[in-house]
């Protein structure tokens, strides 16, 4: 997950990085219900670097990430694309049988 974020492979995620990956997400996936911290990009960027960024530099090394992912599992999954708290995903619609009359 984290090569993901860290766009310009430099060994470290800003906060612009992280943010233009999760509001393309947000844009892909719609507006869905989420934890009032979480409902919009800038917020959850926000609550991920309170949680991640220990020295407040604004970027997360490696580390930063792998210590803040141990101890917060849910935090990888809010940032991998299927985040349940979220994607809600609809349930497959049956298809519409086609018949033919004679005719």
């Amino acid at each position: 997950a984290f090569r993901l974020y860290d766009v310009d492979n430099d060994g470290y995620i800003t906060r612009d990085e992280m943010y233009n990956i999760v509001d393309a997400i947000y844009q892909m996936v719609g507006q869905q219900p989420t934890a009032e911290d979480d409902n919009t990009p800038q917020k959850r960027v926000d609550k991920i670097f309170d949680q991640m960024d220990k020295n407040h530099d604004d970027r997360l090394t490696l580390e930063e990430f792998r210590e803040g992912s141990k101890a917060d599992p849910r935090i990888v999954q809010a940032l991998s694309l299927g985040d349940t708290t979220c994607v809600q995903r609809e349930p497959p619609q049956a298809s519409a049988a086609v018949t033919s009359s004679p005719g």
